[in-house]
């Protein structure tokens, strides 16, 4: 939870992006939805925040400038496939490390200012909010593996799938 004060002056809602489904690896979380809101700060210096650092972890304020096409210093997060299975279920983690050794999920991620990198969900939020303002979006793929199988039959036709479903809901909106 971020301390920011949206009810101030300074801020201005301008509207709201789709509501993403949470998937997480570490809880069982079902029906949980993540609401994104898209606010204009008007004021001259940037608000103090307060968060809780058990839910957020560091705050920093960028420009939207520094994720132009131009300008975007794109890196990855490498994950091993097994850390994605629940922590309860032992076998299919065991099954994983077997099948798939040495098989990893990368996901892409933008350099900040300084040493931090944005992605996952707030990559993916941020290429929307540019999408919104007739700037081309960021185009990547959710996620890459080393292992072509997964690579080509899983990932790839995900992507795609996607893809035409952000399209869909980009056209509906």
């Amino acid at each position: 939870m971020l301390g920011i004060p949206l009810q101030s002056k300074d801020f201005v809602l301008l509207g709201r992006l789709r509501d993403y489904l949470i998937h997480s690896r570490h809880i069982q979380a079902t029906g949980m939805v993540q609401s994104r809101f898209v606010f204009l700060h008007t004021g001259e210096m940037a608000p103090t925040v307060r968060f809780s650092r058990h839910e957020v972890e560091a705050v920093q304020w960028v420009p939207l400038t520094a994720f132009t096409a131009e300008s975007v210093a794109w890196g990855s997060v490498c994950h091993p496939v097994g850390c994605f299975v629940h922590t309860s279920n032992a076998d299919s983690r065991l099954l994983l490390a077997e099948a798939f050794s040495h098989t990893y999920l990368v996901f892409p991620s933008v350099q900040l200012p300084g040493q931090r990198r944005l992605r996952g969900l707030a990559l993916q939020s941020e290429s929307e909010l540019l999408s919104l303002d007739d700037r081309a979006p960021i185009d990547w793929p959710l996620m890459s593996s080393n292992n072509p199988w997964l690579q080509h039959l899983v990932l790839d036709t995900f992507h795609g799938y996607r893809k035409v479903c952000y399209a869909y809901h980009h056209v509906r909106a």
